[in-house]
């Protein structure tokens, strides 16, 4: 078959020139499309990205850390705008990019707390207008949170903080 030489010519440029859809390696694939493409105006953007976590200890924790660690870089280099939605204090005022959802503090628990169900997700996310939103746990309304975003326009990303080592 001459259109299997892979040092010859593309063997389907519709979809990128040099991309084989077999092939199972390291390929651009943002929301199913593979090289994507988006057309928009010439102007300055500014990415808005909301991380949602439930393991947000209020006393620390390794998402904590790292999720700290990400919003000082974006108040620091202003490269993008950062969000954080963490189960909260009901009457807690969003402050900073950290938005808490109402909870319930767990006893002896380095102050992790749990959400009192999902009715302010989709409002928190149409409010926020994320361009990304990344999912940091499997147990707090992923597929609300997702479809959610999604009907915004936003690009979803589950995060999964584990080691395969340990399963």
């Amino acid at each position: 078959n001459p259109d299997a030489d892979l040092n010859g010519s593309p063997t389907n440029p519709l979809t990128h020139p040099y991309w084989i859809p077999e092939f199972f390696g390291n390929a651009m694939v943002v929301n199913g499309r593979t090289w994507p493409v988006l057309k928009v105006e010439p102007r300055r953007y500014r990415l808005r990205i909301v991380d949602v976590a439930i393991f947000y200890g209020e006393r620390g924790g390794g998402i904590r850390t790292y999720l700290e660690a990400k919003a000082e870089f974006a108040r620091r280099t202003g490269w993008f705008e950062h969000h954080l939605v963490v189960p909260g204090r009901a009457d807690a005022a969003s402050c900073q990019g950290r938005h808490e959802q109402p909870s319930l503090r767990l006893a002896a628990s380095n102050g992790y707390r749990l959400p009192l169900g999902t009715a302010g997700m989709p409002a928190m996310l149409r409010a926020l207008s994320p361009d990304v939103v990344l999912l940091h746990d499997p147990y707090w309304t992923p597929r609300l949170a997702s479809r959610a975003a999604h009907a915004l326009g936003a690009t979803v990303i589950a995060v999964h903080h584990s080691s395969p080592a340990l399963h």
